[in-house]
């Protein structure tokens, strides 16, 4: 699927958006696991901060923790973002221990664990 957003992992590696199949981490030596539980599989936008990795999709935005467990192949289930002022996440700004998140209408303050 397309891919729409794209944010390294601060390790050599990047997280990565699609269209139309959510999101995933492909690691330096170009292992990928999939980003599972998404509220959409249609990815808009993806943001990682010190904390954690936010993937917005048409249907709200969702952050995970920043990995998944040794041996896993897949990311634990993410924490929804409540409260946005409309589902579609087309953004999002990391700043001082909040996030921005940009929606098709308006903009929201998340604040990191």
């Amino acid at each position: 699927s397309w891919v729409v957003a794209i944010t390294g992992d601060g390790r050599g590696g990047i997280f990565a958006g699609t269209l139309r199949d959510g999101a995933f981490h492909l690691d330096p030596t170009g292992h990928w696991q999939a980003m599972l539980g998404l509220p959409s599989p249609w990815a808009l936008c993806i943001s990682r901060s010190e904390h954690e990795v936010c993937v917005g999709t048409q249907d709200g935005a969702a952050c995970y923790d920043s990995g998944p467990p040794k041996g896993e192949l897949a990311w634990r289930a993410p924490t929804r973002i409540d409260g946005l002022p409309d589902p579609r996440v087309h953004a999002f700004l990391a700043e001082k221990g909040s996030l921005l998140v940009g929606t098709q209408n308006g903009l929201a303050i998340h604040n990191e664990p």
